[in-house]
């Protein structure tokens, strides 16, 4: 039986020193998060991924784009981030997690 693999993407708006990082485009033309997403959706182990945002009101922008990008997001404790992880994982029923934030874009999908 093929284990099942859940990417949690830890996104926040709330970013000291570049706020709203994760939604900012790269030459104006695509999100750290969106290119994020494509990259991993390129991996063949990932069966599914759920993007972690906070309760803070400004990710509300994320949970707007994880609506327009019909992706699934969970919302949760903005300072606990492991409470976060922890909730999510059972929200997604995940057996197996790959942790990622969304500020590393550059993620090699293999």
């Amino acid at each position: 039986m093929k284990k099942k693999i859940t990417c949690i993407i830890q996104a926040r708006m709330s970013s000291k020193r570049l706020p709203g990082k994760v939604l900012k485009k790269i030459r104006g033309k695509i999100s750290f998060l969106k290119y994020l997403i494509i990259r991993i959706q390129k991996s063949k182990c990932i069966d599914k991924i759920l993007i972690a945002c906070s309760k803070n009101f400004k990710d509300k922008k994320i949970i707007n784009f994880c609506k327009k990008n019909n992706l699934d997001y969970f919302v949760g404790s903005e300072n606990n981030v492991l409470e976060r992880y922890y909730k999510a994982s059972i929200y997604s029923n995940a057996n197996n997690i790959l942790r990622i934030t969304s500020d590393c874009p550059f993620t090699d999908p293999k």
